[in-house]
């Protein structure tokens, strides 16, 4: 496995692999990788020759009150990890490697999708998301790239980036991986106590009645978070309940079949956020 800390070395690698018509795949990631990451880099396989993972904590998607200081940084394990797993290449930048000091910042965003939901609460998160992504992008040029369904606004704000900006690469979205308890894996859940880990588990919980409720019959938005309301944890304090349209994320007050439930809350000062697609027929 190669490991690249600048970006000369890795274009010089990545037009080795274009000379060589070999396909590329991205996994964007912030380090401190679990099952959850395993899958994304499974499924990279499926799609490419090679896989390359990037790791990059990244300082713009964190707000002054954040975990940014804390976020874990298991280096030596990631790496053991993605050896483990076939990556072909790790990305690992400095942060003067993205964001160049002595260039000009050129920002991207997505203000009408990155203002909704997360954004209303983390106002710098998604800008910060787009900024690493797309340099991330353009600097590895990728024939696919490769998210996962927990982060599902993030998802969308990345594709409607690519397809805004024309960019060849092919955005995939890879299933939410879960612990036995149901609780949707994340790299903060290494912050969850026992306790807070039963607790955790009643978003799951909560999830499914929505789900069962919808399979049942009942589409009205508002019964819906009633429902997810009524079985979620005393301890988790809810940022926000949203059921949306899969693909413009525009709230929707009657479920139709595709529409997704969004959730985010926190729990012992830990961020958990999770998502349902909302099926029936």
């Amino acid at each position: 496995m190669y490991e690249f800390y600048d970006k000369d070395s890795l274009r010089e690698y990545r037009n080795t692999l274009k000379d060589q018509n070999r396909r590329v795949a991205l996994v964007p990631t912030m380090g401190a990788l679990h099952e959850g990451h395993a899958s994304l880099i499974t499924h990279a396989h499926t799609l490419a020759d090679e896989v390359i993972v990037s790791i990059f904590l990244n300082p713009l998607q964190f707000g002054p009150n954040e975990d940014f200081k804390r976020y874990p940084k298991p280096l030596d394990d990631d790496k053991q990890y993605c050896k483990d797993l076939a990556v072909s290449a790790l990305f690992l930048p400095s942060n003067d490697i993205i964001y160049p000091p002595d260039a000009v910042f050129t920002n991207v965003t997505v203000p009408s999708l990155s203002s909704l939901y997360c954004g209303q609460s983390r106002p710098n998160f998604f800008s910060g998301v787009t900024n690493v992504v797309l340099r991330l992008l353009n600097l590895i040029d990728p024939d696919s790239v490769i998210f996962g369904e927990k982060d599902y606004q993030q998802y969308i704000i990345i594709k409607s980036c690519i397809e805004s900006l024309f960019l060849p690469t092919k955005i995939y979205c890879s299933p939410i991986i879960r612990n036995q308890q149901g609780i949707a894996l994340s790299s903060r859940n290494r912050y969850l106590s026992k306790q807070d880990r039963h607790d955790a588990a009643s978003i799951f919980q909560s999830l499914c009645k929505v789900k069962d409720a919808v399979q049942s019959g009942i589409l009205d938005a508002t019964e819906l978070t009633a429902v997810l309301k009524k079985s979620l944890s005393p301890n988790i304090t809810i940022d926000y309940i949203a059921f949306v349209d899969e693909k413009s994320l525009t709230p929707v007050t009657m479920i139709r079949s595709g529409n997704r439930v969004l959730f985010a809350g926190t729990l012992n000062k830990t961020r958990l956020i999770d998502t349902f697609e909302l099926t029936f027929s």
